[in-house]
């Protein structure tokens, strides 16, 4: 068997401790901690000159590799190095603060979102949305009657769930990108697919949005996925702003599990949405129109399933995995401290502030007590370290001060 796909696969089922991309290894047995490093090392040596090339061809070219397994180690030893994993001095100096990847069956296809894609019908997709986002947004839906939902969320979700978006899908982690990249019908075992990486700071120093996704749709967060909104005019800007892609053979066994576990009522809804809009139906204008048009909607797609959950329930478990994702786009470990690029949580802020509202909210709930927290995940402490830091990035964003990204506050 192929070295990094020996260490991949051992890797997923040896399964270490982990918060965002650093693994505990210290809680692992002696025995598989020894078979992980040794099986790392041999990766390292395989492909020692590509990963020194990567490393110094960051903001330019092509990688070609003879598996998606190879791109991975590859990948993941690019993002070790930007994020000081192992704390050692690196031997070239990698400017990258938040590194992200996304992945394409097709690796010779631009990168467009898909609303801009040719022989989208625009207008049909920008009217599925609509009708989606004025389900999706119902307050009583979410229980969260007296806090404002994040303007992002809906389009996230209709994104991920099939309406044709002005959002460009990505992950911070290399390893759901390679998935993705393995994904496709249509594609033949040997052709080329590609990951491409780029530095999400420069997309949102640049003036793109990085957007979010809701607090309840939990299939983005397991991919630590999130979205670029990209104007139609901006399309070829973006085909400059990923900077290294690796390529390699399309290989269907490349494969995760979890992360695309099914949710029959996005489904349901989006769904519904087009059918709906398919049907020629116009808009209701009146108060009335708009109730009748609910009642029949949630008639047919019904309730979440999580919608007969206490609030608190649902919230601190969003917490939880929010931290996880930004575990991925903007913490840091140094020295065996952890601490936060506060200009990558100032940027996220700017782009996703209700989100960041709400979050701070559920935080204070927390110190409140009004929302008990379960002590084996939550530390009190952290908790209130965690809102200042949040408090301060909301506060920085809406005063527009200018962001320095590799700046860290512990």
């Amino acid at each position: 068997m192929d070295i990094c796909k020996h260490y991949y696969e051992r890797l997923q089922e040896i399964s270490p401790p982990r918060f965002g991309p650093y693994f505990d290894f210290e809680k692992l047995c002696r025995r598989q901690r020894t078979e992980l490093e040794q099986l790392r090392a041999k990766c390292i040596k395989k492909l020692n000159k590509v990963i020194e090339f990567g490393e110094k061809n960051l903001w330019q070219g092509e990688i070609f590799v003879s598996s998606p397994w190879e791109a991975w180690v590859i990948l993941w030893e690019l993002h070790r190095s930007i994020l000081n994993i192992d704390n050692k001095p690196a031997k070239t100096p990698l400017h990258f603060f938040m590194p992200a990847y996304r992945g394409q069956a097709n690796g010779d296809d631009k990168l467009v979102p898909s609303l801009y894609r040719e022989h989208t019908d625009q207008e049909f997709e920008r009217e599925c949305f609509n009708i989606f986002s004025f389900i999706f947004n119902q307050k009583f839906l979410w229980k969260t009657k007296s806090i404002t939902l994040p303007l992002g969320g809906a389009k996230a979700a209709a994104q991920h769930y099939g309406i044709k978006t002005a959002l460009l899908d990505i992950s911070a982690d290399p390893q759901i990108a390679i998935h993705f990249a393995s994904c496709s019908r249509s594609r033949k075992k040997g052709e080329k697919s590609s990951v491409f990486m780029c530095d999400l700071s420069t997309f949102m120093l640049s003036g793109f949005d990085l957007i979010l996704p809701h607090p309840i749709v939990k299939r983005i967060y397991c991919q630590r996925g999130a979205f670029i909104e990209v104007e139609e005019p901006n399309v070829e800007k973006l085909q400059h702003a990923f900077h290294l892609k690796i390529s390699f053979p399309f290989d269907s066994n490349f494969s995760l599990n979890n992360i695309l576990s099914s949710d029959p009522w996005f489904e349901k809804a989006i769904s519904w949405s087009k059918q709906w809009v398919k049907s020629g139906e116009k808009f209701p204008s009146t108060e009335a129109e708009k109730n009748d048009l609910l009642k029949t909607a949630f008639e047919k797609i019904g309730y979440p399933a999580n919608f007969y959950d206490k609030e608190s329930n649902i919230f601190l478990k969003w917490i939880q995995e929010f931290e996880e994702m930004m575990g991925w786009y903007a913490m840091r470990i140094k020295n065996g401290s952890q601490g936060w690029l506060s200009g990558m949580c100032q940027l996220v802020a700017r782009s996703n502030p209700e989100l960041i509202n709400l979050l701070i909210i559920f935080y204070d709930n927390i110190l409140n007590k009004s929302t008990p927290p379960n002590e084996k995940s939550f530390n009190l402490a952290g908790v209130a370290q965690s809102r200042e830091v949040w408090i301060n990035a909301l506060a920085q964003s809406l005063k527009k001060i200018p962001v320095k990204a590799g700046e860290v506050f512990i």
